[in-house]
């Protein structure tokens, strides 16, 4: 699979054994099914049987999708969290210098607060709107999902996947909304 080699057998007459070697799994019923992930793609073996044709190896592109799906709405809602927290924790040192004991006409000050307030203003910039290389991301992904699974919801539903507030509101920016049963931080 996927470059891979596994050895299979059996234990006996009617127990078929998948990757002897590695990661061994014992088949005791004809149609039992396993997944395997192999450098990142998602396998499902189906034990067939006796006789010469004993399995069937099918390659699971959604259940890799929908793996990487997930990993990647997360790391996009958590970005932008992270990025709102470290805007907010910018200014409040810009307002914890402002109010400290130092002479508002000390240059080390002003200087300070000049380049925190800069700071302040970029990182503003980046996480009070989304940017365009993020939007077209997102629109792209949901594009893609809509043109080969049906729509988004019925995605997410299907797989079980629940996006988070953050990934939903950029969703919804690009055309995409996204249901309430399918974000986690929605009750």
């Amino acid at each position: 699979m996927d470059g891979n080699n596994y050895t299979i057998g059996s234990s006996d007459a009617l127990n078929f054994i998948w990757d002897k070697g590695g990661d061994p799994h014992t088949f005791t019923t004809v149609g039992e099914t396993i997944d395997r992930f192999v450098n990142g793609r998602a396998y499902s073996v189906i034990y067939e049987g006796e006789g010469t044709h004993l399995f069937t190896i099918v390659y699971e592109w959604y259940k890799t999708v929908y793996e990487w799906y997930k990993t990647v709405s997360d790391l996009i809602n958590d970005a932008q969290v992270r990025g709102e927290d470290i805007v907010a924790f910018v200014d409040k040192m810009a307002t914890d210098l402002n109010s400290s004991e130092i002479p508002s006409d000390d240059i080390h000050k002003e200087k300070l607060e000049a380049q925190i307030n800069s700071t302040s203003n970029r990182l503003s910039l980046n996480n009070i709107s989304y940017t365009t290389q993020l939007l077209n991301f997102v629109e792209a992904l949901q594009g893609y999902i809509t043109e080969e699974y049906g729509s988004v919801d019925e995605f997410l539903s299907d797989n079980k996947i629940k996006v988070k507030t953050t990934f939903a509101d950029i969703s919804e920016e690009v055309g995409y909304t996204i249901l309430p049963s399918n974000i986690s931080d929605v009750s």
